[in-house]
């Protein structure tokens, strides 16, 4: 007996994460709470600096040499949109890249298939204090980009955010063993 069959998988509300003809990737982490570098974010810090996410530029690395260095054009992959908090996380927000950029389908594949791969590492000015062992982030006061980065300091990849504890452990390690101090204002990427 032969039959004519349609199946279709409804997704509900969920969106797809990558549209590679648009060129997006939607629910990208862009900073989690705590980073390998050392340091611990205010939520408050992070909720307050929410606009000066959006519509950010998104680089392909951080810049060679100074963080404040002008990039060049090839470096550019595209911007940040509909960025969000989620309390206990950190922000996340939309990239919106270059679909003809020349390192699109390797992010289009990592963001489908290997997340871990690839994050984001912003660099920005920042207001930081002391506390303890822990240099606080308590205001962000620019955002010069949101980069594309082999290895982000607060996240583990493109969606996930690392482990918090986990990390104020390595960041205590880092910032016991530095001999050097944090200025109270300073250009930082993470």
């Amino acid at each position: 007996m032969s039959e004519v069959l349609q199946e279709f998988v409804d997704s509900g509300r969920q969106s797809l994460r990558v549209d590679r003809d648009a060129g997006v990737i939607r629910g990208v982490k862009l900073l989690g709470l705590a980073s390998r570098n050392g340091r611990q974010y205010r939520e408050n810090a992070l909720i307050e600096a929410m606009g000066l996410y959006e519509g950010a530029k998104v680089n392909v690395n951080h810049p060679k040499g100074s963080a404040l260095a002008p990039r060049d054009y090839q470096d550019r992959l595209g911007i940040v949109r509909g960025v969000q908090f989620r309390r206990g996380e950190g922000l996340f927000g939309d990239l919106h890249f270059n679909p003809r950029h020349a390192l699109s389908e390797q992010l289009v594949w990592d963001a489908e298939n290997a997340p871990q791969n690839v994050g984001m590492s912003h660099n920005v000015l920042a207001r930081t204090k002391r506390v303890g062992d822990d240099i606080v982030v308590e205001a962000i006061t620019k955002v010069q980009s949101i980069d594309l980065v082999a290895d982000p300091a607060t996240t583990s990849g493109l969606y996930e955010h690392t482990n918090v504890e986990t990390q104020k452990v390595v960041a205590n390690s880092a910032t016991r063993a530095a001999s050097w101090r944090y200025p109270a204002e300073m250009n930082q990427r993470v």
